[in-house]
């Protein structure tokens, strides 16, 4: 969970499994899908995908340092 100004905001992280690697979805409080930031294993890269064209700044920054925590193997966590 995310809180931004007294919005909540919901995370969640997975596997994907055809796409070899991990994500951190954020949605809103309605469940609409905002971000997500997936972690490819075979390049070791992460890349972000935004459904809307405005976001707040510290939603993103928030969702990129839980996905630099959480997303890349043990062996390569800062």
């Amino acid at each position: 969970m995310i809180e931004i100004d007294g919005t909540s905001f919901s995370v969640m992280i997975g596997s994907d499994v055809d796409d070899d690697g991990m994500y951190v979805e954020v949605a809103n409080e309605a469940g609409e899908l905002l971000l997500v930031i997936f972690y490819d294993d075979r390049t070791a890269e992460m890349s972000l995908k935004a459904y809307r064209s405005a976001l707040p700044l510290a939603l993103v920054e928030r969702a990129i340092s839980i996905a630099k925590i959480r997303l890349p193997p043990m062996s390569q966590r800062g």
